[in-house]
């Protein structure tokens, strides 16, 4: 029996989309995952396999078992921070795949990204420090504001501050030092510009950039994402330099066969690295990018494991925006009302709600704190930002405070 075993998962998005992909490829598709509520959520044709811990033991014992249960395993696979360069080693390993598991090490970790990339002409300035052992030399006064602030190994927005003065420099690291002190974090400076998200496959040493996403980021405490366009072009200049930029990128950062996604800022001063990922995005990007150009990413991520050659030739040119829902006040969710007028709006391709009745919710202070999305096409980019906003519109989410 033909296997490609996942490591982990979300309860929806890219990462769950991948054990479908798999399934439509002809494998069984086996997840590893400590979320015993999976168990009841996930249909038929995925094995679950439920664990107290993951970590590589673990893994390398359920392989075994799985092999004495006549599984042939083709690949070992995770679209999950912080899983990805595990499961590659390993597949590498058992599966004799090819994929650059130095390179997928290194983007695990920003201070190692920033370090590789230090002469990258995409690079900005930054210093690395452990807030516990700061040293003289650190210092919060001689800087030009405004800075970033993050922890190495964050993801999703989480442990990420845009830092003003440095009184507010002092007091958050203060604040770090007493939760998470002994780790490594990242003060960089900020960059101004579009954000856009690349999604990136190299395989055998060739970059291919598949989509192209525009952010909408709204900015209160830390950064969120609240939009994405997806970009049917950009300006030749801006596309000329973006290809330089990334081959640059890879090249620095050896990837010579694997998958991650950049984001980075277009500026007066080209193409800058805000950072990178050794992964597709999460969420509902593998979607968007199926829906858009027809390329399913998670499904060719598969191929490139199993060592067939993917195929990133756009089907299709369909504009799609998908706007993410936030709250602007903390409670409990007690009703959600509009979501049926809403699947009725024009291009509507998707609603997604992922906050339970009875949940505490509040405004969002990281990626996790968005409470689902709507997707939509259009006839133009702006006709499907347009429909998605309005959709989103629609829903009302019904709060009990807190007291």
């Amino acid at each position: 029996m033909e296997s490609i075993l996942f490591i982990e998962s979300a309860r929806s998005g890219s990462s769950r989309e991948a054990l479908a992909a798999a399934t439509r490829l002809g494998f069984t598709p086996i997840l590893l995952t400590c979320k015993k509520r999976f168990l009841c959520q996930f249909d038929a044709s995925t094995q679950i396999y439920c664990l107290d811990h993951i970590n590589e033991r673990v893994i390398r014992e359920t392989i075994q078992e799985l092999r004495q249960k006549g599984y042939m395993i083709r690949a070992i696979m995770s679209f999950v921070d912080p899983y990805v360069s595990m499961a590659a080693t390993l597949s590498n390993e058992y599966c004799q795949s090819a994929i650059s598991v130095e390179a997928l090490k290194v983007l695990e970790n920003k201070c190692e990204t920033r370090n590789v990339l230090r002469t990258n002409s995409t690079s900005i300035s930054y210093e690395a420090f452990i807030p516990s052992a700061i040293q003289p030399s650190f210092s919060t006064t001689d800087r030009k504001f405004p800075q970033i602030l993050k922890k190495a190994t964050s993801n999703g927005s989480k442990d990420l501050y845009k830092i003003e003065t440095a009184e507010q420099l002092e007091a958050i690291i203060e604040k770090i030092t007493m939760t998470n002190g002994y780790e490594q974090w990242l003060l960089e400076d900020y960059v101004e510009g579009i954000q856009y998200i690349i999604e990136l496959a190299v395989y055998e040493g060739i970059p291919n950039v598949i989509a192209i996403i525009q952010q909408e980021i709204t900015h209160d405490v830390t950064f969120v994402v609240t939009g994405y366009d997806v970009c049917m072009t950009i300006e030749p200049k801006m596309e000329k330099e973006l290809t330089s930029a990334v081959d640059e990128i890879i090249r620095d950062i050896g990837l010579y066969h694997g998958t991650c996604h950049l984001e980075m800022r277009y500026t007066d001063r080209g193409w800058k690295l805000i950072e990178i990922n050794p992964r597709i995005s999460g969420g509902a990007m593998n979607r968007m990018v199926e829906e858009a150009f027809g390329i399913s990413i998670v499904e060719e991520t598969i191929k490139l494991f199993i060592g067939k050659e993917p195929d990133y030739h756009k089907k299709k040119m369909q504009p799609v925006y998908t706007s993410y829902i936030t709250l602007a006040k903390a409670g409990y969710l007690l009703q959600i009302e509009g979501a049926e007028h809403a699947k009725m709006t024009p291009g509507m391709i998707e609603l997604n709600v992922s906050a339970a009745i009875g949940s505490l919710v509040m405004p969002a202070l990281s990626m996790g704190c968005r409470y689902g999305y709507v997707m939509a096409k259009g006839n133009s980019q702006e006709e499907a930002k347009n429909r998605a906003e309005h959709a989103a519109n629609l829903l009302t989410f019904y709060l009990e405070p807190i007291e």
